[in-house]
């Protein structure tokens, strides 16, 4: 075999590699299954969840006029929360941060 040859074959084969990696990473993150989550709120609160802070159930503002969950009002120093208690993923993170 010719060096030039043999040497574009090697490149190639290379390219061939990394590219399979890549359509491996991609397959298998879009494979994985996504949590979900579709809440109502004219009932109350969803079991599992609980809210913090300034959060409170509104009556009227939500889809159709509905229940709707505010997590804050527009005035200043307000903190909130909502937080699932439930495992929405089988184990696997759905969401950290600070």
């Amino acid at each position: 075999m010719r060096p030039l040859t043999r040497y574009v074959t090697n490149i190639l084969h290379l390219a061939l590699l990394r590219w399979t990696r890549v359509v491996a990473l991609l397959a298998a993150a879009l494979s994985v299954p996504a949590a979900s989550f579709v809440a109502e709120f004219n009932s109350g609160l969803p079991a599992g969840t609980a809210v913090y802070g300034n959060s409170s159930l509104i009556a009227s503002g939500g889809y159709t006029n509905s229940t709707c969950l505010r997590l804050t009002s527009n005035l200043q120093i307000r903190s909130a929360g909502f937080v699932i208690s439930n495992d929405l993923d089988s184990g696997t993170p759905v969401f950290t941060g600070c």
